[in-house]
């Protein structure tokens, strides 16, 4: 089974080895301005709003060479904002990564909105082609307040990195609002079956479909316990 790259990502070549990957994500309602839905701290805002973006740039390997954040929010509280993309980026392994923000300062604002986009390098990547591959999601379909409560059910920047460099992926998608199915639909799945809700919204890439060798399913489900999910899949093949 082959694939292209069907990924939330811009990817275009800048010479004949290396090619930019283009991430972005944003979020809306949540933060501590008075029409929020939810009332969290900026700094956890960020940190949720930058792991969307980074899941996407470190499942595709490339590095991070940049980004710029939004922080349409209380301007008292940047600071908080900043604080949580830099350990965002910490807990992923980049460093002193530069950036560039902005602020809205000439109205008053009602409801936060918190966006970024990170430029990151990688060596231009061949065709994939997938022997014996099953279907696996790692960590649960979470959203809103389920984030706050359930933090224990999502996947981490530490299992990211360990799927990374599992010799049984084949590739990772971070799941976001359109739910897991949103994401197996790329690959041609027409009937599936799993004890996960599929069709959730999945928030902050609280998840990941896992594409892997079958041989692998037994050593993956042992490291990952109950975040680990299979799907039994049908494909138009």
């Amino acid at each position: 089974m082959k694939t292209g790259n069907i990924r939330d990502a811009v990817i275009t070549p800048i010479d004949a080895h290396r090619e930019i990957v283009i991430t972005t994500d944003g979020c809306t309602g949540v933060g501590l301005l008075d029409k929020d839905f939810i009332h969290i701290s900026m700094k956890v805002v960020a940190g949720l709003t930058a792991r969307v973006a980074l899941m996407e740039i470190v499942t595709q390997k490339a590095i991070p060479v940049a980004y710029s954040f939004n922080h349409i929010a209380n301007n008292d509280l940047f600071f908080e904002t900043q604080k949580g993309f830099i350990e965002a980026f910490e807990k992923f392994g980049f460093y002193n990564v530069p950036y560039v923000a902005s602020s809205e300062k000439n109205f008053k604002v009602y409801q936060t909105s918190i966006t970024i986009s990170i430029t990151g390098l990688r060596d231009i990547q061949t065709q994939k082609e997938y022997i014996n591959p099953s279907y696996i999601v790692i960590g649960d379909p979470l959203v809103g307040q389920e984030i706050l409560d359930f933090p224990e059910k999502m996947i981490t920047p530490k299992d990211v990195l360990q799927l990374l460099n599992n010799q049984y992926v084949y590739e990772i998608i971070p799941c976001g609002s359109g739910g897991i199915y949103n994401e197996l639909k790329n690959f041609g799945i027409v009937s599936v079956q799993s004890e996960v809700d599929l069709m959730k919204s999945a928030g902050p890439a609280s998840c990941a479909l896992v594409i892997i060798d079958s041989k692998g399913m037994a050593e993956l489900k042992q490291i990952y316990g109950s975040k680990f999910h299979e799907i039994k899949v049908k494909t138009n093949e």
